[in-house]
Order: structure tokens, then sequence, then C-alpha cells
């Protein structure tokens, strides 16, 4: 009774969705069970539409200063790209390689080093990467490392924006990113959470990053790199300047 009651306050006035089902099931017997129970399942009758947004981001570059608990450089990076299992992946190596020459500009000056990527579908399909740098106590470090301000490498890493397709990727650190994605892929794939967001994305939004992955990873060359940095380099960039 508990049980019926919480799914008909949850699930009772959906307008619409899309029923995913997990495990280990018949599929004969779950075929007849729900044309048994499908007109059990009470709609509004209506069919709510996605918003439509007619912003069009413009390319350039914007700066924001602001006051926050740490003294911090981040930067963001957007720009429109057509999401396909290839690129969705390549986005995920071109995060990887703008954090090694990121992580290359900061050594020996005690900071952290952050770099994270989305791939958003709405309001329209874009690759956005978002680079972070954060004071560090030189506690721990290599000896000789001495503490600098996130703000005083802000130079060379602008240097290095301005020129994002002359970031050097050699066949051996390509090799290993692959590598390092696919093992990551293949260590979710353990948790149900992990093919909760798989059915969802491929039959709510009609993407499907996850079939074959391998070898839509494997298909990936320096060239698709080099592109996607070059689209990267064109597109939208702000810097937040962060002080305490």
């Amino acid at each position: 009774a508990k049980g019926e009651a919480l799914f008909d306050r949850i699930a009772g006035c959906a307008d619409s969705g899309i029923l995913v089902l997990i495990g280990d099931i018949d599929e004969k017997s779950l075929k007849k069970a729900l044309v048994t129970y499908a007109v059990d399942f009470k709609t509004l009758g209506r069919r709510p539409s996605r918003p439509v947004s007619s912003y069009q981001p413009l390319s350039g570059t914007v700066e924001l200063y602001r006051k926050g608990k740490e003294n911090s450089v981040d930067i963001v990076l957007s720009a429109p790209v057509l999401l396909t299992g290839e690129s969705y992946y390549t986005a995920e190596i071109t995060a990887l390689c703008l954090r090694r020459a990121l992580s290359q500009i900061v050594t020996g000056r005690g900071m952290h080093v952050r770099v994270r990527h989305n791939c958003n579908l709405h309001p329209h399909e874009r690759v956005s990467i978002m680079l972070s740098l954060r004071e560090a106590s030189v506690d721990g470090f290599a000896t000789g490392t001495s503490h600098h301000e996130p703000e005083e490498a802000l130079v060379e890493v602008r240097e290095l924006l301005r020129n994002l397709e002359s970031v050097e990727l050699t066949d051996a650190e390509l090799a290993s990113y692959k590598a390092l994605i696919k093992q990551k892929i293949k260590r979710e794939q353990n948790n149900p959470g992990f093919w909760y967001e798989v059915l969802a994305m491929r039959y709510v939004e009609g993407k499907d990053y996850y079939s074959s992955f391998e070898s839509k990873i494997d298909a990936i060359t320096k060239e698709d790199i080099m592109d996607m940095l070059g689209l990267l380099s064109k597109g939208s960039r702000v810097e937040y300047l962060i002080e305490r």
C-alpha cells in the first residue's frame, strides 16, 4: 500500500516520459506485463515542450573581477560543436591536453591546476572547457618550490590560449589519454547509475556516446584534437579573477 501511494504521488500525474527498466528480466514476460499494466499509468494529457532560447553566444574574451574565499584564476573556453560519439571523446582528450599544458606553466610555483569539460546539448550543442588555477601551500611540494599567486601566471596562460593550435601532442600522449578514458568507462560500467545516464541520454536526448565506445575513441586523431583546439580559440572566453 505504501509503495502504491508513493508511486501515485511521484508518477501518478506525469505529462509524458520514458520508462527505463534495467535488470535481468525475461523479455517476453516483461512485454506481457507492460501490456497488462500500461493502462494504469495516469497522465494529465498534455505534453510539456522544452523551453526555446534564441540567444547566440559571441566570440571574444570577457574579463570579470570578483571577491571570493581564495585567490584564483578561472577561465572558460566555449565553442559550438556538433556532438557525436567522436566529438564527445575528442573534447575529453582536448581537456587532458590542456591540463598537461597548464601544469607545465605552473610547475615549481606552488599552484593547484584543475581542468573540467562539459558537452552541452541545450540550448545549443557546445563544448566548454574550464581551466582553474588555485593558490596552494608549498608543503609537500618538491624542494625549491616557491609560492606564487595564480594571477602571476596569467600572462603565460593567456599566451597559451592565444596559440591553442600549437599545443603539442605526441602519439604516445594521445594513446595514453585514450587508454585512460577507456579504463574510466569500464570502471563506471559497474555502477547502475552509469547505465541510467546512458539510457536517458540515448532515449531522451537522442545521443549515443557509449555504444562501441572503444572504436569511437580509437578513431580520434591528432588532427581532430587540433581542430577542437582551433574551434575553442575562435569561440567565447570568459576570465574570472577572484581575489580574497
